[in-house]
C-alpha cells in the first residue's frame, strides 16, 4: 500500500495522515512518505529526525490542533488528543 494525495489530503490506502495547503504540496508530501524504507510508519510530521515510535507533538492552528502524526480537530474539542 503507498501514499497518495487526493486534493490537500494525504492518505494511506484509504487512512489520513496529513493536510497540505495545496495540491501541489500533498503530492510532495505522498511522494516523499514513498520514498521512505518503512511506508507502514508514520513519521513525525514537524520533526527533521526519524523516530521509530514518533511522539505526538500538538499545537494550536487558528481554529484547531493539529498533530505530528497527521491527526486534526477542532480548537474547541480541547488541545487533548483524541
Amino acid at each position: 500500500m503507498t501514499y497518495h494525495s487526493m486534493g490537500k489530503q494525504v492518505l494511506h490506502g484509504r487512512t489520513h495522515v496529513a493536510d497540505a495547503c495545496d495540491n501541489g504540496t500533498a503530492t510532495m508530501i505522498a511522494e516523499a512518505l514513498n520514498r521512505t524504507a518503512d511506508i507502514d510508519r508514520h513519521p513525525d510530521m514537524f520533526s527533521d529526525r526519524p523516530t521509530a515510535m514518533p511522539e505526538h507533538h500538538v499545537e494550536r492552528q487558528t481554529d484547531e490542533y493539529a498533530c505530528s502524526c497527521g491527526a486534526r480537530w477542532d480548537a474547541s474539542e480541547g488541545e487533548k488528543h483524541p
